[in-house]
C-alpha cells in the first residue's frame, strides 16, 4: 500500500507505510483513478490552478496557463497567457475522453507524482502537501535536538 507524504525536504513522495499507526492516522491513499466529467467541469477545475480552456474552432482547445506580470516599473498589472496543451473539443457538455483528460493533468504538471491525485484534483480535497507543511518547521526542529 503506498500513501501520499511529504518529507522534510519538501520533494513529495510515495512510502510503503503499512503498519506504521503515526503515519496512518495522517495519509490517505494515492487516488489514480479519472472519473468521468464534462468540458465544462474540467474547465472549473483548472481555474482553481490558473489554467483555463479556450475553444479554438470546432474541434480543439487549448489548455492556457494564465498569470499576472507587473508592467514597466512596477507600474499595472498585465496578465500573461501561455499554451500548455492542445485537446479535442466536443461541447461544453459533453465528456472529456480519458486520454485527452490524462494529457491535461500530465502536461499540466496536476499529477498523483506532484501531489494532486484524483481526490485533490476532482473532489477538492486537502492535499497531503497542506498537511505536512504545518508539521514541517517543528519536526525540522526535533531533528536538530
Amino acid at each position: 500500500m503506498y500513501r501520499i507524504i511529504q518529507w522534510a525536504t519538501g520533494n513529495v513522495g510515495r512510502a510503503a507505510v503499512e503498519g506504521t499507526p503515526v503515519f496512518e492516522a495522517y495519509t490517505r491513499e494515492i487516488d489514480n483513478r479519472h472519473y468521468r466529467i464534462t468540458y465544462r467541469q474540467l474547465d472549473a477545475i483548472l481555474r482553481r490552478y490558473g489554467f483555463k480552456l479556450i475553444v479554438h474552432g470546432a474541434n480543439s482547445t487549448d489548455v492556457i496557463l494564465e498569470h499576472q506580470s507587473k508592467g514597466f516599473l512596477g507600474i499595472g498589472r498585465r496578465t500573461i497567457e501561455r499554451r500548455v496543451s492542445q485537446i479535442g473539443f466536443r461541447n461544453w457538455g459533453e465528456d472529456v475522453s480519458m486520454r485527452d483528460l490524462r494529457k491535461v493533468r500530465e502536461d499540466t504538471g496536476l499529477t498523483a507524482e506532484k501531489g494532486y491525485d484524483s481526490q485533490v484534483f476532482f473532489q477538492r480535497s486537502d492535499p497531503m502537501i497542506s498537511l505536512i507543511a504545518q508539521y514541517q518547521n517543528p519536526s525540522r526542529r526535533l531533528a536538530k535536538k
